[in-house]
């Protein structure tokens, strides 16, 4: 009785250096393939087809599909960062917090976030987009709230909480907007307590000379 199957047998392609997001640094990987081969006795004979390639990082051993290969970690940051900012003007503009003292103080928070001073009027501009009629910063919040991990959330939360007391606000307003923010960027209502909470000690510690 002849014995046949199939194999898969993996060779390297080509090596490099790449971003690991594991590692979080640029590492060595090799580049390999996957080739399905048809085996009499177990033995690799045909070759029927590459099943697929991936990129194994050197370092850490971890597998990736090719495109990490066009991973850029400071695009990724600039882009996070942008998102960031633009979920702070949406804020402004659904709870109507679009005075002057407002977009100074959301200015104060983008250029924490980026680490140098920016101009007034890219908040200024951002702000005009987010105005338009066929603009929705409630969804915006929605949809690109939910992607943050939970400590980035309590940052926003508590630049949001800088901006609505960037002027005269009773209490019981603040808590009502941070309420139903703290709800869109997905945090459950039942934490909310807790979350205002983490928020007021980090807009805290924000403040100069409070550190």
């Amino acid at each position: 009785m002849i014995l046949w199957g199939t194999t898969n047998l993996k060779s390297s392609i080509e090596q490099g250096e790449f971003n690991c997001p594991q590692c979080q640094a640029v590492s060595p990987y090799t580049l390999k393939k996957s080739t399905e081969y048809f085996t009499i006795y177990f033995i690799p004979v045909i070759p029927l087809g590459v099943r697929g390639k991936f990129v194994e990082c050197n370092q850490c051993r971890g597998a990736f599909t090719e495109a990490i290969l066009s991973y850029d970690p400071t695009a990724e940051k600039v882009a996070t960062q942008v998102t960031v900012f633009r979920i702070l003007v949406a804020f402004m503009v659904h709870f109507q917090k679009t005075g002057v003292t407002h977009v100074t103080s959301c200015q104060s928070a983008y250029s924490e976030l980026l680490g140098q001073e920016i101009p007034v009027e890219i908040v200024e501009h951002e702000l005009q987009l987010a105005l338009e009629p066929d603009s929705s910063p409630k969804n915006y919040i929605l949809s690109e709230g939910a992607t943050f991990a939970p400590d980035a959330k309590l940052q926003m939360m508590a630049s949001a909480m800088d901006i609505i007391e960037s002027e005269p606000v009773d209490n019981e307003h603040s808590r009502m907007v941070l309420a139903e923010f703290s709800q869109m960027l997905g945090f459950p209502e039942a934490d909310f307590e807790q979350v205002l909470e983490v928020v007021a000690e980090i807009s805290l510690m924000s403040k100069p000379g409070l550190e």
